[in-house]
């Protein structure tokens, strides 16, 4: 791709001390493309039974909590009902992408939404894999500003069964895009709960029917936190996805907010060591 033979901006050049880029294990997207004591003594029968009663009280009232909290499991819920196995970054990552992809469907007949392609950043320039070595966030579009991203990044790649990626059955919809951002937002979420070594996530979406580049969605766990620490159902009310048919007046609000402003067009730009960078510039919502 023609990009790739570009100048390399100045701001896109990495300081020589920056750390190596450590990136876990992919597919390939084209290169074009939280005592109190009582003890008081009284004299008489009734003072020693209003103490033996209270002692009493208290020591029941105790069973119980303890009970409680220890039934609970320490009294904290899990995150979610389902994460992954033992295993590296990358085996556990193709667990999630199988695990959550499984469960969005493109219609009532059941096939699937899309596939994920779950792997280290990278691309394939003819026959030669060429390692992406950092990402480029741009912070207005066309200033070339970048801030720089070089280690702990992933790419999935949202691949639908049409020509270049794209979903060829049924109508290109907001509400077909959203379902595509609400699985990345999952995939995400599950990753940067569960698997070590992984801060952000290149989401490569399916480009629209007729063209052969889609929008990146760049999650980075920072971006988060809430979300990770409040239970999985408490930001995916649903529990199961909508149809692409379907109108989300549920959750369309929490996937537009915490998708839509990490959301960027892409290219590719060839450094001087011969790996390439990501160039990300605001896409608008």
């Amino acid at each position: 791709m023609t990009r790739a033979s570009s100048p390399t901006p100045e701001s896109l050049v990495p300081e020589p001390a920056a750390a190596p880029v450590v990136a876990p294990p992919s597919r390939y997207l084209n290169f074009d493309t939280g005592t109190h004591r009582f003890l008081k003594r009284k004299l008489g029968f009734i003072y020693a039974a209003f103490i033996a009663i209270f002692i009493a009280s208290i020591v029941g009232i105790s069973v119980f909590v303890v009970g409680h909290v220890s039934i609970g499991g320490g009294g904290s819920a899990a995150w979610s009902d389902w994460k992954p196995g033992k295993g590296s970054p990358a085996a556990q990552q193709a667990q999630i992408a199988d695990h959550v992809s499984a469960e969005y469907k493109l219609n009532a007949k059941g096939d699937k939404l899309v596939t994920v392609i779950s792997q280290p950043p990278k691309v394939v320039n003819g026959t030669k894999d060429v390692k992406i070595s950092l990402v480029g966030v741009d912070k207005t579009a066309g200033a070339q500003n970048y801030r720089l991203v070089q280690s702990g990044v992933w790419e999935d790649e949202f691949c639908g069964f049409g020509s270049d990626c794209s979903i060829a059955k049924g109508a290109a919809t907001q509400e077909r895009g959203r379902l595509v951002r609400r699985e990345a937002l999952e995939i995400a979420l599950y990753t940067f709960k569960y698997v070590s070594g992984i801060s952000s996530i290149a989401a490569f979406m399916p480009p629209p029917p007729g063209e052969t580049t889609g929008v990146v969605i760049f999650l980075e766990k920072s971006n988060y936190a809430k979300q990770l620490s409040d239970p999985l159902a408490k930001t995916l009310t649903l529990a199961k996805p909508p149809l692409p048919t379907a109108a989300d007046t549920a959750e369309s609000k929490t996937i537009d907010s915490l998708t839509l402003p990490s959301t960027y067009s892409w290219s590719l730009v060839q450094l001087q060591d011969g790996s390439a960078a990501l160039a990300l510039e605001p896409e608008s919502t």
